[in-house]
């Protein structure tokens, strides 16, 4: 069952294929992963703490969550590293899915094991 919705969020997610793109089909797909586990483990680590009664925790995820989301995007306007695919934007590192997901993963392992 949670398969099935996975799919279709990742199918249904996906991003148009431009014709003079470099990008290749799988660089979509995993792109597409990518926001969607940004998303997904952040809000499996709140919906657990709220589902344990587990306030203590919220706190704590809330805290942990906001505190990486600013040290991330602090960082990225200090670092202006270009990002690969020439958009002319500067705000490739740190990455922010990477910290999102991280964030939700390690504090899903850190206060429930």
């Amino acid at each position: 069952m949670y398969y099935l919705l996975l799919f279709y969020l990742i199918s249904g997610y996906s991003q148009i294929l431009e014709p003079n793109s470099t990008h290749k089909k799988w660089e979509y797909v995993l792109e597409d992963s990518g926001d969607i586990l940004q998303i997904a483990l952040p809000a499996i680590a709140g919906l657990t703490t709220i589902i344990k009664k587990d306030w203590e925790g919220t706190k704590q995820f809330a805290l942990s969550y906001v505190t990486g989301f600013i040290v991330t995007h602090s960082l990225k306007k200090i670092i202006r590293k270009e990002r690969p695919e020439g958009r002319h934007l500067f705000d490739a590192f740190p990455s922010g899915h990477t910290t999102s997901a991280f964030s939700g993963a390690s504090f899903i392992q850190r206060r429930y094991g």
